[in-house]
């Protein structure tokens, strides 16, 4: 079965694609966009080695991830000489910066989010946290993050394919299973 009803955007292009989100109802999470500079070998090193350290900047995490974790926190990371040894033969060529970028960027999603929302038009509820208009907009304003630093992924229900509140159903479980950091309340 191939599934077609989702999405990823980077929350940068919220302001301008926007209206390419169904106004479906559906179940979304917040991520955090996984970005390196890839203009140039320093600045792709450099951001990198940031990048690696950005869990001390972020919001303490309590709890476990799921049904199996253990007092998962942040840590901050270097990059091992096998790994710098990678680093500089990526950073040296243009195109190479550029596919390494690319993939992080779309692995953002691997992570765990930070938030799992539910919304029957989730157009409308995403233009809401990209506006700062919800809670989560301002929790995460509080940590020093804004919407379009952020990636979203999506997925979306055929009104006549499945029962009402089937998003609220698929919500609570993605709560439960990955414990998102922002999420206040499972449901």
């Amino acid at each position: 079965m191939l599934l077609t009803n989702f999405g990823v955007m980077d929350g940068r292009d919220l302001l301008t694609s926007i209206s390419s989100i169904p106004t479906n109802p559906g179940v979304y999470a917040w991520y955090r966009r996984l970005t390196v500079d890839e203009v140039s070998p320093t600045g792709f090193r450099t951001t990198l080695g940031d990048r690696m350290k950005s869990n001390s900047i972020l919001p303490i995490f309590s709890g476990g991830v799921g049904p199996f974790g253990i007092s998962l926190g942040p840590s901050e990371l270097e990059l091992t000489d096998a790994k710098k040894k990678i680093t500089e033969l990526v950073a040296r060529g243009k195109l190479r910066r550029s596919h390494f970028a690319h993939a992080l960027l779309v692995s953002s999603i691997f992570q765990p989010p930070m938030y799992v929302g539910k919304a029957n038009d989730l157009q409308d509820r995403l233009k809401h946290h990209r506006d700062g208009k919800t809670d989560f907009a301002k929790r995460i304003v509080k940590h020093n993050l804004m919407p379009n630093e952020l990636v979203v992924a999506y997925v979306f229900f055929d009104k006549n394919k499945v029962p009402p509140k089937s998003n609220e159903l698929l919500e609570w479980v993605l709560t439960i299973l990955s414990t998102p950091a922002f999420v206040e309340r499972r449901g």
